[in-house]
Order: C-alpha cells, then structure tokens, then sequence
C-alpha cells in the first residue's frame, strides 16, 4: 500500500494506491494551513479504508518546485513517517505529476506549470515520445507574459492556474488550454508514478532527499518514465 503526499502550492493533495487501485484520492485548497491539516487528513483517509499506518509499505512525496513551506511540510511529514515506520520513500517531481496526468494531443508539445507566487510560474516542456511525456529541458521561472514570449508552437498548457493568468496564455494563438478539471495536479498520479520507481529499486533516501526549490543550481531528481 502506498501513501502519497503533495503539498507542493496551496492545494494540498493525497492518495491511496494498491498497486492496482486508487483506493482514495484528495485534493482541497489548503491555503497556508498544510502543517494543521495534512496529519489529520492522511489520520481520516486510512481510517476509511480500515488500514493503520503500519500496513503502508511506501511513501511518495512531491518534491518540488513548489513554496517554500508548502514543500518543508511535505516532506518532513514523509521522511518522518518512513523513518519512523520503516516505510520505502519515493520522491517525484511536482512538474511530472501535472505533465503525467495530462491528455496526449498529437502535434503538440506540453508547458506543465504550477504558480510560485508574487505573478510567476515554475514552468517546465515536455515532449509525447512513445507512451507517455518526457521533460525536455530545465525547469524555470517566469511571469505569464514571459511565458507568451516562449511559445513559438502549437503548445498544451496544464496545470494550476488563476483566471487571470489563463486570460493572459490565452492571448496566444500557439497555446491551448485545457478544461480546469484537467488542470489538477492529481495526487493519484504521484502515487502511480512512485509506484513504478519503487517496483524498480529506485527509492529515496529519508536523510538526504530534500525539496527542489527551483532556485537551486543542481538537476531534481525525476520519476522513471517522464
């Protein structure tokens, strides 16, 4: 059984996975309460399904980018839980959550983003190759008029965004916006992402694994497969 969190913006999101089924998925706006509301939550979903902390073998995390605070909830809570209970820790690229649970549409690249505040979004391209997106690039930070500048090709937009800022992207002819259901960043799709790294070995160590502010110089580290 895996337990995955995100709490990487304002709304928070948690799944249960069997490998087989999404036994139960949430998502909510939170605002800036993650650290009051993520424990009793994670409490409510496993006492619906009569599970224990103890019958979870893995946790997933959402690894950024994302706010500040918002990620150092997250994680603290999932690296305590897996030290604490011995559990498997996965973490996954907050970007390859958008980008995972976004539709294929042929001849199209892919812009996931997600807001970081004071007008910017973390931005990052994908590329459909096969069965699935696969990141291109590094991530960046840009206001939505920044962004406009970059799209230069039929592009999909997906992920969380304010009116104001699908007003604007929508001035592009290049650009294509989804339905705002398809803009949730689903924690389901975290959980079936750790999943496939951790029947692969590729786990996470709770001492070292931090969050990925975007700020910093060095690569994340992505899920296997996007």
């Amino acid at each position: 059984m895996l337990l995955a969190l995100d709490t990487s913006t304002e709304r928070l999101g948690l799944a249960l996975f069997d490998g087989h089924r999404v036994l139960t998925e949430v998502v909510w706006h939170a605002g800036r309460h993650h650290t009051q509301e993520l424990a009793p939550w994670i409490h409510r979903i496993l006492e619906a399904n009569d599970l224990r902390p103890q019958d979870l073998e893995v946790i997933a995390v959402a690894t950024g980018p994302g706010s500040f605070t918002g990620l150092r909830v997250g994680m603290s809570v999932a690296k305590a839980m897996a030290l604490a209970l011995r559990l498997h820790l996965v973490g996954v690229f907050s970007l390859d959550v958008t980008a995972a649970g976004t539709p294929h549409y042929p001849h199209r690249l892919l812009l996931a983003v997600l807001p970081m505040g004071r007008g910017r979004l973390a931005a990052g391209w994908y590329r459909w190759r096969r069965d699935h997106w696969h990141a291109e690039g590094t991530p960046f930070l840009a206001t939505p008029e920044e962004l406009l500048k970059r799209i230069a090709e039929p592009t999909l937009v997906s992920g969380e965004m304010s009116l104001d800022v699908r007003q604007i992207l929508g001035q592009s002819p290049f650009v294509h916006l989804l339905p705002p259901p398809l803009d949730v960043r689903r924690p389901s799709w975290l959980a079936h992402l750790a999943w496939e790294r951790w029947k692969k070995g590729l786990v996470d160590d709770p001492v070292t694994l931090t969050p990925y502010y975007l700020s910093q110089a060095s690569e994340p580290t992505r899920s296997s497969g996007i």
